[in-house]
């Protein structure tokens, strides 16, 4: 079996959505709109990282949040995949402002 790559994945994420989305607005006024967005979530050097809790000192690779924004009206609704592993109690408070 293939694997898909993250775009093409991706891009099936962001068409799905759309879908079922658009199923739900068809009988409402307001039109449907959708965005897409990327931020770089990478923790500052000095941080105390996990499992070592030892000062970050250097970042290989950034770490990304990527996600779709789909919305109608005052109505958001966000998909959202970020490269950490965990996000637990005060930062999952964090992230999500």
């Amino acid at each position: 079996m293939k694997r898909l790559s993250r775009s093409v994945f991706g891009l099936m994420l962001v068409a799905a959505s759309v879908l079922c989305f658009n199923a739900l607005s068809m009988a409402a006024e307001q039109p449907l709109q959708v965005g897409v967005f990327e931020a770089d979530v990478t923790l500052p050097l000095g941080h105390p990282c996990y499992p070592s809790y030892e000062p970050l000192e250097t970042t290989e690779f950034p770490l990304l949040a990527k996600g779709v924004v789909i919305g109608r009206g005052d109505d958001r609704y966000v998909i959202c995949a970020v490269d950490w592993c965990e996000i637990c109690n005060s930062a999952h408070t964090v992230v999500r402002e």
